[in-house]
């Protein structure tokens, strides 16, 4: 599958920079096989805990020109989701945000459109402009 490989390359790039624990690719891999990731319109949200020391939650959003498949499923956007290992007040509060920006991207056409045309170079509050 082209986008599960093009992901774990950008897994490994993650945990070559230290932003990853060296075994969250054996548990992203895990993951997938359990079962499907892939919701409505086109969006993949694989999400695994990150056993490192980070005490953050990493959020990397890949966005493709044309639909590829994912899964089994075409896919347009996907949000890779590293959670750490321990969760406090407000690192819960972050992950639920982060979710909730998922699904509005799910659920609202402008947003979803807003994600497929971003430019990484500018900042990411450029995704909810024109709401």
């Amino acid at each position: 599958m082209v986008t599960c490989e093009q992901q774990k390359k950008v897994i490994q790039a993650k945990i070559k920079s230290g932003s990853l624990s060296a075994d969250f690719l054996k548990s992203w891999e895990k993951r997938e096989r359990q079962g499907s990731n892939v919701f409505e319109n086109g969006i993949a949200i694989p999400h695994v805990v990150d056993n490192s020391d980070n005490e953050r939650i990493l959020l990397n959003i890949g966005v493709f020109d044309t639909d590829v498949k994912y899964q089994d499923r075409k896919v347009r956007i996907v949000f890779l989701i590293g959670i750490p290992q321990k969760l406090n007040h407000q690192l819960n509060k972050v992950l639920t945000q982060v979710y909730d920006l998922v699904f509005a991207v799910a659920n609202n056409r402008n947003i979803y459109n807003n994600i497929l045309d971003y430019d990484q170079q500018r900042a990411l509050t450029q995704i909810t402009e024109g709401i």
